[in-house]
């Protein structure tokens, strides 16, 4: 439903896209879908696709739609891995990698004598009675459903990834104490948000109405330029159920949503900047194509809840803390270049990073209601303009066809403002006439089509396209990372700031680790500070089982992480920081079924004290193994966030 082709403009050439070869994507007719041919494929839209371990592209241009299919309804299972992130090392590496064992600090239990409840296993500190300044992030963890194994649905956990209380810290994964008491059993295995027994009324018909319970996930992910102000992560799974994980202070999501028709299948996911938007690959397996759906997000709490970290009315597109409870398909994107995506990365303009917008007086939004007029008017004409995003780009990947849409989501966040901005009159019209037909505010692409994202411009490149990402500020930036393991650095050409990518080219490279099949997002710097590191990317190598540290400013690679440890790492998310210090990253090791702990710098109780200490037996080491969580299959997603 509300399908739209997109329009579409040239540009330049990259100079340095290896192949060096564009596609103009109004070239490409979007009416025919894809023909069999007599051995039982298809044509692709382009020759140079590889072939690929689920036999849907042959390398010599043609897709064979049966397998398409067959791996389109496995995804989110193991039959997914090996095409949405290649080879594992052994491939890379046939006599093996000789690595160094990264030191492991003991681990202790702390459990507080006021609370029976409280406990956590911890690796520094001296457990006093005081909480004091205490602060902790928590993760939604994504594994591959396995029919056989039933504690492997719906493959959604939330874990805890950082605690600091009573003077003692534990970046070790391990279920939170919090959910103890809740009488169920139910600790985080799975996600509390996919509960029904723990749900209100509304989220269980909301839970019933989307079908239920889910299975097979495909992406765990969040709005990244939000810092800690993303109260949620996004979860989407194979049959198109898109919902929230939250963590024990923004739970209870009653968004349960599942838009799409049957023949289009989730395969990767990407929110906007601040949660105005998410962005979804799909495979339309009827007529063997790529779309990009774009959904709206909104989210509102009632006056004096959640701290006021939400709005309290609803503001689809606009802003949010990701307590979402507002979703709505707007449209597609049709992807005339690109059968099967593997990953997709939509950012706008604005990093918030730990500031939480820098509302005036430091307000909180739920406590600087745009109900007010004079409140409204700082977002139209006064200092709070350029406290929103109002440009963006998305990039669009597929492993095989070796190739990365750009789209210009431009369209999308100035069509937010003038609904939103223009005058006081429109904008309360707009509010009163928020709703999910397709005439009500934000309205679908067929009703409104400027608002519909555009193609500006195809990238084809000599290997495999294994991870992407791009800068959360305005700096006009994507990354792109080859199975060789370079990482492309290139200048989009003004997407992200306003303009129109026809000066796309490329800016440097990078070497790490074969097969990178993540590229995260830095999301902090000391405490108290600016909390997205907009320089700096973690590429972790599933080919060379390596985490190298990219620094776009210095344009170096900082550090790079090896542990004898590690079996089959996939992916790879930083820690927030909050009150304390924390050089601390997880990892997915897909390969033995674990999230693991590492910390790469010094960890400093800066409220509570200032003690500081650095890694290894004598404080001289570069980096220190803090512990493990088992998943019941292998983990291939990471969200992380503060609870806030």
């Amino acid at each position: 439903m509300f399908v739209i082709g997109s329009s579409a403009c040239g540009g330049n050439k990259a100079p340095h896209s290896n192949t060096d070869q564009d596609h103009d994507a109004g070239t490409h007719s979007d009416a025919g879908g894809v023909a069999p041919d007599a051995a039982g494929g298809a044509s692709t839209s382009g020759p140079h696709a590889d072939s690929d371990p689920a036999g849907i592209f042959d390398g010599n241009g043609h897709v064979n739609v049966g397998a398409y299919q067959a791996l389109a309804s496995q995804y989110g299972t193991a039959a997914m891995i090996p095409f949405r992130f290649g080879h594992d090392s052994t491939f890379y590496n046939p006599t093996g990698i000789t690595s160094p064992t990264v030191y492991a600090r003991p681990i202790q239990y702390f459990q507080d004598p006021k609370n029976t409840y409280s406990h956590v296993y911890y690796t520094l500190g001296t457990p006093v009675a005081n909480p004091g300044d205490f602060s902790s992030n928590e993760a939604q963890v994504a594994y591959v459903t396995d029919p056989s194994n039933a504690a492997s649905t719906p493959g959604v956990d939330r874990v805890s990834t950082l605690q600091m209380s009573n003077m003692v810290y534990s970046n070790t994964p391990q279920l939170n104490w919090v959910y103890d008491g809740w009488g169920n059993g139910n600790y985080g295995r799975p996600e509390q948000d996919l509960v029904r027994e723990l749900m209100a009324p509304a989220s269980k018909s909301a839970f019933d109405g989307a079908g239920g319970m889910p299975a097979k996930p495909i992406e765990v992910t969040r709005a990244y330029g939000a810092g800690e102000a993303a109260g949620q992560s996004l979860l989407v799974f194979q049959n198109g159920t898109i919902t929230a994980g939250g963590t024990s202070t923004a739970a209870g999501t009653s968004i349960y949503y599942r838009p799409f028709p049957a023949a289009y299948v989730p395969t990767a996911a990407s929110v906007t900047n601040t949660g105005e938007f998410a962005l979804i690959t799909l495979w339309d397996t009827e007529h063997a194509k790529a779309k990009l759906a774009v959904l709206a997000l909104g989210g509102s709490q009632a006056a004096g809840a959640f701290w006021g970290y939400e709005w309290t009315e609803t503001y689809p597109g606009f802003r949010n803390y990701s307590y979402w409870n507002f979703m709505k398909l707007l449209g597609y994107v049709d992807l005339p270049d690109m059968i099967a995506p593997t990953a997709v990365e939509a950012v706008g303009d604005m990093l918030v990073g730990n500031s939480l917008g820098a509302l005036p007086s430091n307000t909180q939004p739920g406590n600087f209601p745009l109900s007010a007029q004079a409140n409204w008017s700082c977002f139209a004409t006064g200092g709070c303009k350029s406290l929103y995003d109002h440009s963006g780009f998305a990039l669009v990947a597929s492993r095989y066809e070796k190739k990365v849409t750009v789209v210009d989501l431009r369209p999308l966040f100035q069509h937010i403002e003038r609904g939103m901005f223009t005058d006081w009159a429109t904008f309360r019209k707009h509010v009163a006439n928020t709703g999910m037909a397709d005439a009500q505010w934000p309205e679908v692409f067929a009703v409104a089509p400027d608002e519909t994202p555009t193609v500006v411009r195809t990238l084809d490149f000599d290997g495999q396209v294994t991870a992407i990402s791009a800068s959360l500020d305005g700096d006009d930036v994507a990354l792109v990372a080859t199975e060789d393991g370079t990482v492309h650095v290139y200048d989009v050409g003004g997407l992200q700031t306003g303009g129109s990518g026809a000066n796309m080219h490329e800016l440097r490279t990078f070497q790490v680790g074969r097969n990178v099949t993540r590229l995260a997002h830095m999301k902090h710097a000391p405490c108290c500070s600016a909390g997205a590191i907009k320089w700096q990317y973690i590429a972790m190598s599933r080919g060379d089982k390596r985490i190298d540290w990219i620094d776009l400013k210095t344009e170096t690679i900082l550090r790079t992480l090896k542990d004898s440890r590690l079996v089959d790492p996939i992916t790879v998310e930083d820690n927030n920081n909050h009150g304390t210090e924390s050089d601390a990253l997880e990892v997915g090791d897909f390969g033995a079924k674990k999230i693991r702990a590492y910390r790469y710098g010094p960890v400093i109780f800066d409220t509570n004290g200032g003690a500081r200490f650095d890694m290894g037996p004598t404080g001289s080491d570069a980096y220190e193994y803090s512990g493990d969580y088992d998943t019941p299959t292998g983990p291939f997603s990471i969200s992380i966030e503060n609870v806030t």
